[in-house]
């Protein structure tokens, strides 16, 4: 388990790395603004690894915001809610589930 969180947290940083630089972060941390580098992309003198909480929290939210709309509220069905998902919200029915979300 060790081994598989490891290996995703560094195909993650090496994604994030690319897409997604933080450089107001990589001012503050020793060693980026020295290597002229991106906290993501090797600048800290000292690497660092934090635990992702963020990804368990979306899910619950969004399976909750499911639940209410879905079987609570009976707003939508869940095959209308995996057709927006399907066609990524795109047309105005899926638009209007994805600003109900």
């Amino acid at each position: 388990m060790i081994k598989h969180t490891a290996e995703n947290y560094n195909l993650l940083e090496q994604l994030r790395s690319e897409f997604s630089p933080i450089p107001y972060v990589s001012t503050i941390v020793r060693g980026c603004a020295e290597k002229a580098l991106d906290v993501r992309s090797g600048g800290p003198e000292l690497r660092f690894i934090t635990i992702e909480g963020v990804g368990y929290a979306t899910t619950v939210d969004s399976l909750l915001a499911i639940k209410k709309f879905v079987y609570d509220d009976k707003k939508y069905t869940i095959a209308q809610i995996k057709e927006a998902l399907l066609n990524d919200y795109k047309g105005n029915k899926d638009q209007t589930i994805m600003q109900t979300f």
